[in-house]
C-alpha cells in the first residue's frame, strides 16, 4: 500500500510539474529552475494603464455610473419637491390627504430605487463582460510575444525583481494591443 501511495504522490508531483498553470490571468508552463532560459518580465500594472481600448472603456463605463448617479438625484429631489409641494397645497385646502401624498411618494422613490439597482445590475454585467474580453486580448498578446521571442519563463514586473536577469516585454505587449 505504501508504495502504491508512494507512485501516486510521485505521479501528481510529475503531473503538477508538467501540466499548464494560470498566473495572474496568462497561462504558464512551469520549467524547471535549471532549464530557464530566456526570461521575461511584464508590468500588468503599466499595462493596464497603457492599453488605449481599456483604458477607454473604464473610463466610458465610470462616466455612464456618474451620469446615472446624478440621474437618481436629480430625479429624487424632483419626487421631493413634488411631494411637500403637494403637502403644502393639502394643508391650505384643508384636506386629510396627506398619508396617501406620503405613501405615493415613498412609492415613487422605491420604484425609482429598483430601477437603479436593476441597471447597476446591467452596468456591473457589462463591466464585467469587458473586462474578461480586455484581459483575453492581454493574455493573447502576452503569449504571442512570448512565442516570438522565444521566453521559457514570465514574470511580473514589481519592485523586488529589479536585480534578476531578463528582458521587460511590456513594451512590445503594448505594441501588438495598441
Amino acid at each position: 500500500m505504501k508504495s502504491v501511495a508512494l507512485t501516486l504522490s510521485g505521479l501528481t508531483m510529475l503531473a503538477a510539474f508538467l501540466c499548464p498553470l494560470h498566473v495572474s490571468g496568462q497561462k504558464k508552463q512551469l520549467t524547471p529552475s535549471g532549464k530557464v532560459e530566456k526570461i521575461a518580465f511584464i508590468d500588468h500594472i503599466r499595462l493596464r494603464k497603457e492599453y488605449h481600448a481599456f483604458a477607454t472603456a473604464k473610463k466610458q463605463l465610470a462616466t455612464e455610473g456618474e451620469t446615472e448617479n446624478k440621474s437618481l438625484t436629480k430625479e429624487l429631489s424632483q419626487i421631493d419637491f413634488q411631494a411637500k409641494d403637494q403637502l403644502k397645497r393639502d394643508s391650505l385646502h384643508g384636506s386629510k390627504k396627506q398619508q396617501q401624498i406620503i405613501d405615493n411618494t415613498s412609492l415613487k422613490k422605491t420604484e425609482l430605487y429598483n430601477q437603479f439597482q436593476s441597471s447597476q445590475h446591467l452596468r456591473t454585467q457589462k463591466r464585467l463582460a469587458l473586462m474578461k474580453e480586455y484581459e483575453t486580448k492581454i493574455t493573447t498578446a502576452i503569449s504571442a510575444v512570448v512565442a516570438e521571442g522565444g521566453y521559457t519563463d514570465v514574470k511580473p514586473l514589481d519592485k523586488n525583481t529589479t536585480n534578476e536577469r531578463g528582458t521587460n516585454i511590456t513594451d512590445l505587449v503594448l505594441k501588438k494591443l495598441n
